[in-house]
């Protein structure tokens, strides 16, 4: 994977609509593009990813008018992939935000977040979520087949919580025919709660642009009996049929009572 380090003018993007899932008012993504290359994410795989390399020097303009807006840290590409062992420009940001006491959720699927740890736990209001769409290993060896190990992840949420960090995980996306059976996903909710996750964020699969076709030929490949359904699913929007997504609400809220999870913030 090849590298480039950039000037960018702005860093921060603020979210203008009410973030309901996530809870931030403001977006930050130390590096562009992401080298998981999870062929569901609309993080763009490129075999460039380009390093910010003047984040901080930026943010010490930006975060004046800030004061006690959430910042999304990772919100498309992964602040934790594996390029953050040599350039360290997440911790940098986070080394920066400290010093403000600014509120930060971070979005990762990596265990180099626990390298953070000293910084992460002097934020008197900082959240983690983890990313795990699959508990099967089988089909995240499919899907995600460059990230750790579900369970490893799950460890991560456990050693996150034991650590005073508010850690959740997000279930996204939800694979219609894969990952949505009711067993997968009692799976997925029991170890959530073995695992101490303060919360469960749920949404089902949504499609645009490449994400579509490296879906549709991954599928075909992979699981070609359920392409078929798949395909009919996603024929005319990038999102799943209502009835589908009405389905999966009302399945994961019962599971949400069951378990005693919330499945929001």
């Amino acid at each position: 994977m090849n590298t480039k380090e950039i000037q960018e003018k702005t860093l921060l993007k603020k979210i203008t609509r009410k973030d309901t899932l996530f809870h931030g008012d403001f977006t930050l993504d130390p590096y562009q593009n992401c080298s998981f290359g999870c062929p569901y994410c609309d993080s763009s795989f490129d075999s460039i990813i380009y390093i910010k390399q003047n984040a901080v020097s930026v943010l010490q303009d930006e975060i004046k008018d800030k004061k006690n807006k959430r910042i999304i840290i990772g919100s498309v590409h992964d602040p934790y992939q594996p390029i953050e062992q040599t350039m360290k420009l997440t911790r940098n940001i986070l080394t920066f935000l400290l010093a403000y006491q600014q509120p930060i959720h971070i979005l990762t699927k990596s265990s180099h977040i626990l390298q953070d740890l000293d910084i992460l736990t002097k934020f008197n209001d900082v959240l983690v979520t983890i990313s795990i769409p699959f508990i099967d290993t089988a089909l995240a060896s499919i899907f995600e087949p460059t990230v750790e190990n579900p369970h490893h992840r799950m460890n991560l949420v456990s050693q996150l919580q034991k650590n005073n960090i508010k850690t959740g995980i997000a279930a996204i996306p939800i694979i219609p025919y894969l990952s949505d059976s009711n067993e997968t996903l009692h799976t997925l909710f029991n170890t959530a709660k073995t695992h101490n996750a303060a919360y469960i964020l749920c949404k089902p699969l949504f499609l645009k642009g490449d994400q579509k076709y490296n879906m549709f030929e991954l599928i075909k490949k992979e699981f070609p009996k359920v392409f078929p359904l798949f395909k009919t699913l996603y024929s005319t929007t990038i999102y799943p049929a209502e009835t589908y997504k009405l389905t999966l609400k009302n399945h994961i809220q019962n599971l949400g009572t069951l378990y005693q999870i919330p499945i929001q913030i």
